[in-house]
């Protein structure tokens, strides 16, 4: 997709979506693995359960106006609107149908509920305050009715501190980055013993513990605006977590404590991160880092009293690594088509919904990706022209290839080790990259796409695979395949000509080639009606990206072939549009051009 450089960058944010599943045999995946559903007639199938933008099995839409879900059974369900006569303590209710703002008073007076449920009066702190522990602790003092409260509940032990106590208190134990416990997915720096630094999307890390809680100790970018979101047991929990700090000079960088989970069920847990966002950009000031102000550093994690560290996690036996621009990072996964769009919303992206991300938890596979919003195979514009007119940003405008083989995304002193034991060779290396260099960003050849010259992309596109290539040849080791793949958002086609040539190619070069290139492709009709149809809102987020339903799509179409391709199970195509009515009958006209 093409990344759209404003006065300001562009920028994401997020819509919340749940997968439906489907119940046909994927290899090991479970009995309904993400992405499918099967409807009653056996035949249609639907992504998601559709209760609000999407048809119903019966054809009806907008049936469950309070939202849907998928049971455990594999069915859709309509989510009950919450009341302050439910049963339930939702909304913002301090006791079950009592207290907060919406409900009656509780009978036990605001101080009793307080006692019963302190973790909520500091989470919603902490959520205002974007977890910015500083500033809350700043706007409580100005309540001393709560912060008095507060103090109560941690002299009762029913919260594990208090939000101004920035540092670890005595009763906490703080882990080590290198504690063999963690188990670390993705690339990571680790050239010190003492911390961790990471900034590609989808990094991730985890740990099992027997408790309550736990705490990261971050030293966050300050170009980043980093989002994390917290794994609890192999599921999202809570709120997304906002890291930030001012861009400082890196000896003035801080670390800070992020609340990752506080009120578990006592007992054993697996506690993730993933991260959401990009890279941030290098900063060009003197003595402010470079590449590492656009990257976050890890410092350990903290454990309150009673709660152990367990063995580390298992590794999935499969991995999946992606490589990629702005659709595979997650841009604008969050954001509001025409509302985002043209600055830069910290918050916005999300990497975790994408469609990458979605098909490589279906597939249980690790997850690893290399991608930047805006960039192509080539080089856009000769670095120094770029550093004088767009700063930092100059990075994006250079060709992928310059940074995939980094361990952190902008920095040329390190490259990544493929055989690191902290990583997995992997099964396969797919690629949605390609469209960026079709667009105006595309200065350096700008003569040659006027004139409809697509020899720079055959070339690079050839390059790529030669890099790859040389980057998996060890002895004794299988060898990855290679998958492009074509249905970006926007301008996403625009490609796909170049890179089927390409692949044709180089497939014939030899008879023995090792590395076989193979090529996926959404639906022309579905990528088309998710883009340009009457319903595109409800698929693109801010600028004219994939939301999380447009990547679910997306990754609907997508999944089966590449299932196909490394015989992790045998499934039909599946053809988005052709289930959807809506969908059908919008292309079916000649003049929207499916």
């Amino acid at each position: 997709m093409t990344f759209i450089i404003f006065a300001s960058i562009t920028a994401l944010s997020v819509a919340n979506f749940r997968n439906a599943t489907h119940g046909r045999d994927l290899g090991t995946s479970p009995t309904c693995p993400v992405g499918w559903h099967d409807q009653t007639d056996g035949n249609a199938m639907y992504w998601s359960c559709g209760c609000d933008s999407l048809a119903q099995p019966n054809g009806a839409r907008g049936n469950c106006k309070g939202g849907c879900y998928v049971t455990d059974d594999c069915a859709c369900a309509c989510t009950k609107t919450a009341t302050c006569d439910d049963g339930i303590m939702n909304q913002d209710e301090l006791e079950i149908d009592c207290g907060g703002d919406t409900c009656k008073k509780c009978e036990g007076g605001w101080q009793e509920a307080i006692k019963k449920h302190c973790h909520l009066l500091l989470e919603k702190c902490v959520h205002l305050e974007g977890r910015d522990m500083r500033r809350c602790a700043q706007g409580l003092k100005k309540d001393g009715m709560a912060r008095n409260a507060l103090k109560k509940c941690v002299k009762k032990g029913w919260i594990e501190a208090l939000p101004w106590k920035i540092s670890p208190t005595t009763d906490r134990k703080v882990f080590s980055v290198s504690d063999p416990r963690i188990l670390y997915v993705g690339r990571f720096d680790a050239n010190k013993t003492e911390e961790r630094i990471f900034s590609w999307p989808g990094t991730q890390l985890s740990f099992r513990i027997k408790g309550t809680g736990a705490t990261l100790l971050l030293d966050p970018g300050t170009t980043a605006n980093d989002t994390f979101q917290v794994l609890v047991d192999g599921k999202p929990y809570g709120e997304k977590i906002q890291c930030s700090q001012a861009e400082v000079p890196n000896n003035e960088r801080k670390t800070f404590p992020y609340t990752l989970v506080a009120d578990l069920p006592h007992g054993k847990h697996t506690i993730g991160i993933w991260k959401l966002t990009e890279a941030g950009m290098p900063s060009l000031k003197e003595g402010h880092g470079g590449w590492k102000a656009g990257a976050s550093i890890l410092k350990g994690i903290t454990l309150p009293e009673g709660t152990k560290l367990l063995n580390a996690p298992g590794r999935p036996l499969r991995h999946l690594r992606y490589i990629g621009d702005s659709d595979t990072a997650g841009f604008c996964a969050d954001g509001i088509r025409g509302v985002d769009d043209g600055v830069w919303a910290p918050g916005s992206a999300n990497n975790y919904v994408g469609w990458s991300a979605v098909i490589a938890r279906s597939f249980q596979a690790t997850y690893t990706a290399q991608a930047v919003s805006g960039i192509g195979l080539v080089e856009h514009l000769p670095e120094e022209n770029a550093k004088s007119i767009l700063g930092g940003f100059w990075v994006i405008f250079q060709s992928i290839m310059r940074w995939m083989g980094n361990t952190n995304a902008f920095d040329d002193e390190h490259d990544w080790n493929v055989n690191s034991p902290e990583d997995t060779f992997p099964d396969a290396v797919v690629s949605m990259i390609g469209p960026n260099d079709f667009t105006e960003l595309n200065h350096n050849y700008h003569d040659e796409l006027k004139a409809g010259n697509h020899t720079f992309e055959l070339n690079a596109v050839h390059t790529f695979f030669e890099k790859l290539a040389t980057t998996y040849s060890p002895d004794g080791k299988p060898q990855p395949r290679i998958i492009l793949v074509c249905g970006g958002s926007g301008n996403g086609f625009d490609a796909c000509e170049a890179l089927k040539e390409a692949i044709a190619t180089w497939n014939e070069r030899a008879q023995d080639l090792t590395h076989p290139v193979s090529y996926v492709s959404m639906h022309r009709s579905t990528w088309t009606y998710i883009n340009k149809g009457p319903q595109k809102d409800s698929f693109l987020g801010c600028a004219e990206h994939y939301n999380a339903e447009g990547h679910a799509v997306a990754a609907s179409e997508l999944q089966p072939q590449i299932g196909n391709i490394l015989g992790w199970g045998h499934v039909s195509d599946y053809n988005w549009c052709a289930a959807h009515s809506e969908c059908s009958t919008w292309c079916a006209d000649p003049e929207n051009n499916c």
